[in-house]
């Protein structure tokens, strides 16, 4: 279980319940994981579920198969009836859980197979947040492509371009705009794209964002400009960029 991960988007204390739940999986669960399928076989033939939950978090074999990037265990499972969209305790699918480990190839099969690129788990986290957040950005794309809603709010209140903006990636942030996504939403803390590109010294998205139609002198919900956020993380470059814009305009 890679915790790193876990911490981002799962609150602390269900983090926590799942480090004090019993940690064996079943036998199915350990062979998805390794991707041995002449177990998987032997064990459905056996009576186990193919779908058989894990008394942990309720994940499904697929799940874990997704997770550690097992194709032909996803591809046996899903053929011998497993729930692709099935939610673990979470909320969390097969596809989440792919994106999560940065699964590239596992991603591409269960997007192939039906797999639903919108999903939000219970904290409002769908594949394509996730793969903004750890940072996947060829899975972003793929998501893009295959139809990732570009409207959704998750957790907090970000939008996919307050996640674009706090990473830097300046192509994913165009590729949104052009889509129409609004450069000027606000989060749960009144944040801004251009706060979170100023905060995190991404110049050039800042620049980018401004040339879309960026409010430079948008506040936050403890009044906080774009600009005092570059002087407060001393992004003197963008500080600069930002107070000439605010000379400009007055």
């Amino acid at each position: 279980m890679n915790l790193r991960k876990l911490f981002y988007t799962v609150p602390v204390f269900l983090v926590l319940l799942i480090l004090a739940s019993p940690m064996v999986a079943a036998p199915i669960h350990e062979a998805a994981k390794s991707g041995n399928l002449e177990q998987i076989a032997r064990l459905v033939e056996t009576g186990v579920q193919v779908d058989e939950l894990n008394k942990s978090d309720s994940s499904t074999p697929l799940q874990d198969a997704a997770y550690y990037g097992q194709d032909a265990a996803v591809e046996w499972l899903l053929a011998h009836g497993a729930n692709i969209n099935q939610e673990n305790l979470f909320g969390t699918t097969s596809l989440h859980w792919a994106v999560r480990a940065g699964e590239l190839s596992t991603v591409k099969l269960l997007i192939h197979k039906g797999a639903d690129v919108n999903a939000s788990d219970s904290f409002r986290n769908t594949p394509l947040s996730e793969a903004l957040l750890f940072e996947e950005q060829d899975i972003a794309w793929l998501l893009l492509a295959n139809g990732a809603d570009l409207k959704q709010q998750f957790r907090r209140g970000d939008t996919v371009l307050h996640l674009a903006a706090r990473k830097g990636y300046t192509d994913l942030a165009r590729a949104m705009i052009g889509e129409g996504v609004n450069v000027n939403a606000k989060n749960g803390e009144e944040f801004t794209p251009l706060h979170n590109a100023a905060w995190n010294g991404h110049i050039e998205l800042v620049e980018l964002l401004i040339q879309n139609g960026a409010d430079a002198n948008a506040t936050s919900y403890d009044g906080t400009t774009p600009m005092g956020c570059a002087i407060k993380q001393s992004h003197k470059d963008i500080a600069a960029l930002l107070n000439n814009i605010k000379i400009t305009s007055q």
